[in-house]
C-alpha cells in the first residue's frame, strides 16, 4: 500500500495533523539491506508497504480498504451495481471485507461484471496494491445459464471456485451428507493426537494435551454449525482411547468411568475436558445468545428479518423444516440458551410475570403459583411494586406465587434509577455470555452422581502438590483405578488367585486394600510423622480416605501448621504404594519397605525445600486526614445474611456502625448491599472524602469500573452506590484481606 495514499486517507477522514505525522515517522522510516555472505550489504529506502508483525499495521491496512468498500457503495447507489438479498425485507449485500479479503456479491450480468473491474483497478491504481489472480475466484448461481457465464468469465478472467473450497477452515458448500463436510476436520484431529505418544505421558499430561489442543481445533466450526451427533461421539470416542492410553485401532477400551463425567467441570467432579457435543452446543448458543438479545450486527438483522417477521422473539419461533441448515440448528439449539437467558428488572414494563424469565433464583427463572391460585392473572413485574417507594409489595407477592419463589423474588434489589430491562446471561457472575458457563450448565446433567461436594472437588484441585498428584487422588476418589476387583466386574474368571493382592496373598484387591490394609500400606502409613490409623477407614468406602487427606484438620486432628506437609507425604505415600504395585505384576519387582520410606522421605524433603511460603502481613489503617473510611462485610447464616457497615476517622476511631439482617444467603449479592450500605452511613458524616475497603473483589471492582465489571446479580446495587458516591468530591474504594477488615467482619459475625 502506497504510502502518500494512506496519509490521504487520514486526514481525508479527519485525523490530526499531529497524529498524521506520527504515522508518517512510524512507516516511512524503514530501510532494507541485502544479506551478502552473511553480512549487510547496501541500502534503499521502499516508497510502500507495511511491516508486518506491527500492531499498527493491521488498523492503517483496515482504513486503507475502507477506500474499496466506498467505492463498491457509491457504485451500489448510483444502482451500477445490486447485491444478494436473503429474503425481500433484508438488505442488499455487495461485499464483505475481513483483513486483505474481499468478497463481492452482484447481480449475473456483463454489465456489472464491468463495474466490478472498474472498481477494482481504480482502488489499484490508488493504492498500489493489485489483485492476487492466483488466490481469487468466482461462483454462479444454479440459474446462471452457461452463455452468461462464459461473457462474464471473459471480463474477470477468473477460475470457477471448485466444489470443496473453504474459506478460514469453514466449506462454502455443504453437501447432502453434512457429515461428509467436515470429515477433514475429524482426520486433523486424529492426525494431532496419533502424533503423540500417550504410552510416554502420564493421564495428567493426556488430559492437558487434550483440554489445551484438541478441543481448540473445532471450535471455530462448530461456532458456525450444528454438527451431526453422530460426527461428535466418533471425535469424543478417539480423544478417550487417547485419554484412557489405546491405541485408535482398538474397537473397545475398559473404563470405570463415563466419559461424560470426566467432561464435567473440576468442580463437579470432572477433568474438565470438553466433550463435543457440549462443546458444539455451547459455542453455537453464542449466535443464538446474540439473536436473543438482538445485537446490532448484520447477520442478526438478515436472519430476523428472514425468519422472524412480525416481532416474533427469537426463543419463541417456530420450527420450519424447509429453512436453511444454520437456522435449524440454532432453533434445535435454543435450549441451551434457555437455561441461562434471563431478564435483568429494572422498571419491568413490559416482563410478563408468567412467561418470562426474570427470577435469577428459580430453576428456569419463572415463578411458581400460588397453591391457592385458579387463575394466573396477567400482570407485568412493574405491577408488582409499589409506585412511590419502588419496592416489591410484600402481600401481592405472597397472594400470587409460593413461599419459595416470593424469598426469590425479595432477593432482586430494584434501583431507584428506573432504565430498561435486559437480557443478562445468569450463569455468569459478569452477566456477559461466555461458553465456559454455558458448557457447564449443559453437561452439569448425567452421570454418575459425584462422591464429593462442589467445594471438596475444588479443595483437592487447589493442593499444593503436582498435578499428577492430584490426578491419581481423583481417580481413587471415583475408585476408577484398575485394581484387580475392579477388572473383575468386567472380566470373569473362576481362577480365584487372579483376584487377590500381590502383596499378601491372602484378600481380594480392592482400592481400600491395597492403600489402606495391605502390610506395605500399614508399614509406610505408621512411618510417618503422625499417629495415623488408615485401618479405620477400612471399612468405609476408599473415598473417605482421600476425604481424610483433604480435610487432615477435621478428619485427623492434624494440626494446621502442617497440613501442606501431610498432604505432600499422603499423596506421595499413595503414588508409591500404587507403583509398587504395578512394578510387582508387570516387572516382578518386589518393593521393600525400609527403601519405599527412604524414598518417600527423601521426595517429600526435596517438596518442601521448594516450597516458598512467604506470607505479607496486612494490618487494618486508619484514613488520611479529612477522609474517612467505610468498611463492609456480611456473614451468611443459613439461610439469611448479616451486612454490617463501620465508618471511621482519620484517628481510627468508630464513628458510625450499623447491622442490617437480609432475608437471603446470597453472599455476593449480601457483599455488594453491604457496599451500599456503608455508602448511605458515609453521607451521614458530613465528610466529603470517603475511602472504601471490603475483602469482596468482584464487588470492588464493580464499584471502581461499573460498565466494564458489571455483574448482574447486583447491577441495581451497583448503580446505587455510584450515584450515592457521585455526591462525594472523592472517594477510592479498594480490596483488602480479610485481616484487615477485621471491624466489619466482627461486627456480622
Amino acid at each position: 500500500m502506497k504510502w502518500e495514499f494512506l496519509l490521504r486517507i487520514l486526514a481525508l477522514l479527519g485525523f490530526n495533523s499531529t497524529w498524521i505525522q506520527w504515522i508518517r515517522q512510524c512507516i516511512t522510516t524503514t530501510s532494507f539491506s541485502i544479506m551478502i555472505d552473511g553480512a549487510p550489504f547496501g541500502k534503499f529506502i521502499p516508497s510502500r508497504g507495511l511491516r508486518q508483525g506491527d500492531h499498527l499495521s493491521p488498523f492503517l491496512f483496515i482504513l486503507g480498504s475502507e477506500i474499496l468498500s466506498r467505492l463498491i457503495l457509491r457504485a451500489e447507489n448510483r444502482g451500477l451495481l445490486h447485491g444478494i438479498k436473503m429474503s425481500r425485507l433484508c438488505p442488499a449485500i455487495s461485499h464483505l471485507l475481513f483483513a486483505d479479503d474481499v468478497m463481492i456479491f452482484s447481480r449475473a450480468n456483463v454489465r456489472e461484471a464491468e463495474v466490478i473491474i472498474d472498481c477494482l483497478e481504480t482502488y489499484s491504481s490508488w493504492s498500489g496494491q493489485h489483485i492476487n489472480m492466483a488466490k481469487s475466484a468466482v461462483f454462479f448461481s444454479k440459474n446462471c445459464q452457461p452463455v452468461t457465464r462464459v461473457s462474464i468469465n471473459g471480463i474477470l478472467n477468473l477460475a470457477h471456485i471448485p466444489a470443496r473450497a473453504k474459506y478460514l477452515g469453514i466449506p462454502l458448500f455443504l453437501k447432502r451428507r453434512k457429515k461428509d463436510s467436515f470429515i477433514e476436520l475429524k482426520d486433523r484431529i486424529f492426525a494431532k493426537i496419533s502424533g503423540w505418544k500417550a504410552r510416554l505421558l502420564s493421564q495428567a499430561a493426556r488430559t492437558t494435551l487434550i483440554k489445551s489442543v484438541a478441543n481448540a481445533i473445532p471450535t471455530y466450526v462448530m461456532s458456525l454449525f450444528l454438527l451431526p451427533k453422530s460426527f461428535c461421539l466418533e471425535i469424543n470416542a478417539g480423544l478417550r482411547k487417547f485419554w484412557a492410553g489405546f491405541p485408535q485401532d482398538k474397537k473397545r477400551c475398559m473404563s470405570f468411568l463415563s466419559w461424560d463425567s470426566i467432561c464435567k467441570p473440576k468442580s463437579l467432579g470432572g477433568l474438565g475436558i470438553r466433550s463435543m457435543e457440549f462443546l458444539n452446543h455451547s459455542l453455537l448458543a453464542r449466535l443464538g445468545w446474540k439473536m436473543t438479545i438482538n445485537q446490532p450486527l448484520l447477520w442478526v438483522e438478515c436472519l430476523r428479518n428472514k425468519y422472524l417477521t412480525n416481532g416474533i422473539s427469537f426463543l419463541k419461533a417456530s420450527y420450519n423444516p424447509c429453512s436453511s441448515w444454520l437456522w435449524k440448528g440454532l432453533l434445535r439449539n435454543r435450549k441451551v440458551v434457555e437455561l441461562g437467558a434471563c431478564i435483568s428488572i429494572s422498571n419491568g414494563l413490559n416482563v410478563d410475570i408468567w412467561g418470562s424469565p426474570w427470577i435469577p433464583l428459580m430453576p428456569n427463572f419463572r415463578p411458581r403459583p400460588n397453591a391457592n391460585l385458579v387463575v394466573l392473572p396477567s400482570f407485568s413485574v412493574n405491577d408488582l411494586l409499589l409506585t412511590e417507594d419502588r419496592v416489591w409489595n410484600i402481600q401481592l407477592l405472597m397472594d400470587l406465587f409460593d413461599p419459595t419463589t416470593v424469598q426469590n423474588i425479595m432477593s432482586i434489589h430494584i434501583s431507584h434509577i428506573s432504565s430498561f430491562d435486559k437480557w443478562v446471561w445468569a450463569p455468569s457472575p459478569s452477566r456477559q455470555f461466555s461458553v465456559k458457563s454455558t458448557h457447564e450448565i449443559s453437561i452439569a446433567q448425567g452421570g454418575r452422581v459425584s462422591p464429593f461436594s462442589v467445594d471438596t472437588w475444588k479443595s483437592l484441585w487447589g493442593l499444593k502438590i503436582q498435578a499428577r498428584l492430584k490426578h491419581l487422588l481423583w481417580k481413587i476418589a471415583w475408585d476408577m483405578l484398575p485394581s484387580r476387583a475392579n477388572i473383575g466386574r468386567f472380566i470373569i474368571s473362576e481362577d480365584m488367585d487372579a483376584w487377590v493382592c500381590p502383596f499378601c496373598k491372602n484378600s481380594l484387591e480392592t482400592l481400600c486394600h491395597i492403600f489402606l490394609e495391605c502390610d506395605l500400606a500399614r508399614i509406610l502409613w505408621r512411618s510417618s510423622s503422625w499417629p495415623l490409623f488408615p485401618s479405620a477407614f477400612a471399612s468405609r468406602h476408599i473415598s473417605d480416605w482421600i476425604l481424610a487427606i483433604i480435610f487432615p484438620v477435621k478428619m485427623l486432628a492434624i494440626p494446621k501448621y502442617e497440613v501442606r506437609k501431610f498432604q505432600l507425604f499422603a499423596s506421595l505415600t499413595v503414588d508409591f504404594i500404587w507403583m509398587a504395585r504395578n512394578k510387582l505384576i508387570h516387572d516382578g519387582i518386589q518393593s521393600s519397605p525400609a527403601k519405599a520410606i527412604k524414598q518417600i522421605s527423601y521426595t517429600l524433603g526435596l517438596h518442601c525445600q521448594a516450597w516458598s511460603d512467604s506470607i505479607l502481613p496486612s494490618i487494618w489503617t486508619p484514613p488520611f486526614a479529612g477522609c474517612i473510611k467505610g468498611n463492609f462485610d456480611v456473614a451468611v447464616h443459613g439461610d439469611f445474611a448479616v451486612a454490617a457497615a463501620v465508618i471511621s476517622d482519620e484517628n481510627g476511631n468508630i464513628i458510625l456502625a450499623f447491622t442490617q439482617k437480609l432475608s437471603y444467603s446470597d453472599a455476593l449479592l449480601g457483599e455488594a448491599f453491604a457496599a451500599l450500605l456503608t455508602s448511605q452511613l458515609a453521607t451521614s458524616s458530613g465528610c466529603e472524602n470517603l475511602f472504601l475497603e471490603g475483602d469482596a473483589l468482584l464487588v470492588i471492582l464493580a464499584i471502581n469500573n461499573p460498565h466494564l465489571f458489571s455483574f448482574w446479580s447486583f447491577t441495581n446495587c451497583i448503580s446505587d452506590i455510584s450515584l450515592i458516591l457521585s455526591s462525594f468530591h472523592s472517594w477510592n474504594a479498594v480490596k483488602v484481606s480479610r485481616s484487615a477488615n477485621f471491624r466489619a467482619h466482627c461486627l456480622a459475625k
